[in-house]
């Protein structure tokens, strides 16, 4: 079997890290393009790229040619998969490509997809990942695809051995065979016992082989792929059968070899071919002329350095220390010169500059990098807000010049809040009156005692909706048909969530009735009703200083509680309110329409007489009433830049006379 040193020909690989300084430029950020590579060298190389670990299985070889220009890596590597027909299973610690897909749908059902796999490749496989037994004789050594969306193992494997009429599966208790059939054997004694048929085909081969002279096989194979070789082994051997297509030479080569027990190694563009047992030979013109030197790096490992060093030294064996701090490597001495300087020119140390942030975390910035930085570039040091870059100068002040815009505070806001119940019953009417006359001097002491409530909250209703709502508001206070719910003010970053609750929990037991006794019986399961207010307030400020604001609004209210008479938790009612508002700093929002009824019934009657059996019934009497309630949300998003609102109240209560007076005294 064909062994060499893996190398990664990446002739036209380049990844610039850096986007343009001119940001008009759409240059990408990312460039791959292999020609006619090893698939397993290009997964080698984009693993080693990205930094993920991403490995290939048996089932897959061959060469691929991929070519791809964007800026996202996965992107890339799935496009990679999909062109080759191959398949990538996504863990979180590996990635594993291959050529056979299996995934299990329960119940010992799978679905299979398979692209261009060696038919005992793919038994082999099939059985392994789904715990199936299987004998077979020798398979035909041909390559399949197949695709099947849901069968058994033993299902799966009888449909990929359907087209191939020779061979005939029996499905036993604890395993299948797969056996040749004798009939189709005499049929095979009876065709002529040569066959030698290879074809050429845009670099591909088919081979189609039946009791070949290997020296023969060899002469045909060369001649097609206009190639030279030197055989060490005897020519004489007969190739029994062999049989598959669109393989590229070298591949085909080693069919060939396998079933003759060779190898090959190519020198000077000349094949020489030798029998496994004499591999040493192999060894020594793959070493013919070179000597094993020592080579130490002063800043980088070789892990680093291994896709450039073998992309610039393809044929270059090497053998790394444990620390990675150094290697061996199998070189010509006229050679060594070149690979020293070649050594110095990159392994140079990577300047560092420690950054600290001012407002943002270094995992909030990692995670939106701007196009100037990759990943690599940033280092974290681990105390959350600072981290350590590394590049070049050009492309740090380019880092920088974008932190400066990234790193800048979120913008806070604040909501001045007041929640009032209004409530109204329907034996009870109130009217407001205003009279108007002419203001003097002395309405001072008279605007401060009418509108006194007010001037206690937090909340500026004066300001914000003027002296008649506020004397409204007051007045009602005062005759207890408004209540002041909430008055607070919150506090939140832009795009940051915050709650304002104001509720009572009430738990209760289940309980099941005892058909014996009659009695509830406890079962041991507590639950929890939650009654009250509960808002839940998102602001965002756009560029330009306005603020949209999303408000949710839940009232709940707990039933009459019939716990003792049923044996269930009481009843609850729910009014919800959810809009979303745009507005600018300081323009209220107010939210109405969480209404709610409660009826009641109140005896009267005369003290004395109505506690009369009987006749006390003619001195009282029951009156019913409704009272409706009303909670109103008056909302007042600012965009703090202090966050200081020591002495509004103060303020508010100084001010009051030259706001709402001085400007009517003026006129007279």
């Amino acid at each position: 079997m064909k062994k060499k040193l893996l190398s990664l020909w990446l002739l036209c690989l380049y990844i610039p890290l850096a986007a343009a300084e001119n940001k008009n430029e759409a240059e990408p950020l990312l460039n791959f393009q292999f020609i006619r590579q090893p698939i397993t060298d290009i997964v080698y190389a984009l693993s080693v790229y990205s930094n993920i670990p991403i490995v290939v299985n048996k089932t897959v070889d061959g060469t691929a040619q991929f070519q791809f220009s964007g800026n996202d890596f996965e992107q890339a590597f799935d496009t990679f998969i999909s062109l080759n027909d191959l398949y990538v299973e996504k863990k979180p610690h590996v990635w594993t490509v291959t050529r056979v897909l299996v995934q299990p749908l329960g119940e010992g059902r799978i679905k299979l997809d398979a692209s261009e796999v060696e038919l005992r490749t793919l038994i082999e496989y099939l059985a392994r990942e789904t715990g199936t037994t299987v004998t077979a004789d020798i398979l035909p050594h041909v390559t399949t695809s197949i695709h099947i969306q849901e069968s058994t193992a033993q299902e799966a494997i009888t449909l990929i051995m359907k087209p191939y009429t020779d061979y005939t599966v029996s499905v036993h208790d604890a395993y299948l065979s797969i056996k040749k059939n004798p009939a189709q054997a005499i049929q095979m004694s009876q065709i002529p016992s040569y066959m030698l048929d290879i074809k050429e085909t845009g670099g591909l081969f088919t081979v189609r082989i039946q009791k070949g002279v290997l020296q023969e096989i060899l002469n045909s194979l060369f001649k097609q792929g206009n190639r030279e070789y030197s055989s060490f082994v005897n020519g004489t051997q007969i190739i029994e059968r062999l049989d598959f297509s669109g393989k590229p030479f070298e591949e085909a080569l080693t069919y060939v070899l396998e079933q003759a027990g060779a190898e090959y190694t190519e020198k000077n563009r000349m094949y020489y071919i030798f029998p496994v047992q004499q591999s040493e030979i192999i060894n020594n013109l793959k070493r013919e002329g070179k000597q094993w030197s020592f080579f130490k790096l002063k800043y980088k490992n070789i892990q680093e350095i291994t896709p450039l060093l073998q992309a610039h030294f393809p044929n270059l064996q090497i053998t790394p220390l444990a620390d990675s701090s150094g290697f061996f490597a199998l070189i010509l001495p006229d050679s060594r010169y070149e690979l020293s300087q070649w050594l110095e020119s990159i392994d140079n140390s990577r300047m560092s500059i420690p950054i600290k942030l001012k407002y943002i975390r270094t995992e909030d910035l990692l995670k939106k990098l701007p196009p100037s930085v990759s990943s690599s570039n940033i280092i974290d040091a681990g105390d959350g807000n600072s981290f350590f870059y590394v590049g070049s100068e050009e492309r740090r002040d380019s880092f920088l010049k974008d932190i400066s815009y990234i790193d800048r505070p979120h913008a806070q806001l604040r909501y001045d809040l007041l929640i009032v119940q209004y409530q109204s019953t329907d034996n009870f009417k109130w009217n407001f009156n205003v009279a108007a006359r002419g203001l003097k001097p002395g309405d001072q002491t008279l605007i401060s005692g009418v509108l006194g409530s007010l001037l206690s909250l937090n909340f500026d209703a004066i300001s914000v909706f003027g002296y008649q709502f506020a004397a409204k508001l007051s007045t009602a206070m005062g005759t207890s048909e408004a209540r002041i719910f909430a008055d607070t003010m919150l506090y939140g970053l832009s795009g940051q969530e915050i709650k304002f609750q104001n509720t009572s929990t009430y738990r209760y037991r289940d309980s099941n009735i005892d058909p014996e006794t009659g009695k509830p019986k406890y079962t041991g399961v507590t639950r929890e009703i939650t009654s009250g207010l509960m808002l839940t307030i998102n602001g965002w400020v756009s560029g330009e200083g306005v603020i949209t604001t999303t408000i949710t609004a839940s009232i709940s209210k707990r039933g009459a509680d019939v716990t003792m008479n049923t044996g269930n938790p009481p009843p609850t009612s729910e009014k919800i309110i959810t809009t979303q508002v745009r507005s600018q700093s300081g323009e209220p929002v107010i939210l109405s329409g969480l209404k709610q009824n409660e009826m009641s019934n109140v005896e009267e009657g005369v003290p004395g007489l109505s506690k009369i059996p009987v006749a006390g019934l003619l001195f009282k009497d029951k009156v019913k009433t409704t009272e409706k309630t009303e909670m109103v949300i008056y909302l007042v998003p600012h965009i703090d830049y202090s966050g200081d609102d020591s002495g509004n109240s103060k303020l508010r209560r100084d001010t009051i006379f030259e706001r709402l007076v001085t400007p009517h005294l003026a006129k007279h």
